[in-house]
């Protein structure tokens, strides 16, 4: 594993932005972390399992203070992407409700269609 130092200042910023309401900007946040982690030979799932400390070294604070700023950065990405995946769930919901009340619409509809051409043709044979 390499030993090239990650600026955890910089690093801890922009995992911070990965919180981001703007997707793009989330997305931009989590590329530009994967990269300054491959710089030092590291990648995301490293930083996650906490192989991050091994070999090496940051720059601009201690190990500590490192590791609780990465962990922070991490609750905050992870209570942000449960967030996420709630309101994926909720709006699945809706949809699978709406899917549902028009389908409900749709063969009601049939039947009233059905029972207009009905009415139609009884009342041509009574008329001739």
């Amino acid at each position: 594993m390499s030993t090239t130092a990650v600026d955890l200042g910089k690093l801890t910023k922009v995992l911070a932005l990965t919180t981001s309401d703007q997707d793009g900007e989330a997305i931009a946040a989590l590329r530009t972390a994967r990269q300054l982690l491959e710089k030092a030979g590291l990648s995301l799932v490293d930083l996650v399992r906490g192989g991050w400390a091994e070999g090496l070294s940051l720059s601009g604070s201690s190990d500590a203070e490192a590791q609780a700023a990465l962990e922070s950065s991490l609750r905050q990405a992870t209570a942000e992407m449960r967030r996420q995946r709630s309101l994926i769930d909720e709006l699945n919901r809706q949809i699978d409700s709406l899917e549902a009340a028009l389908d409900r619409t749709n063969r009601e509809n049939q039947g009233w269609r059905q029972r207009a051409w009905q009415n139609l043709w009884d009342s041509d044979g009574s008329d001739a």
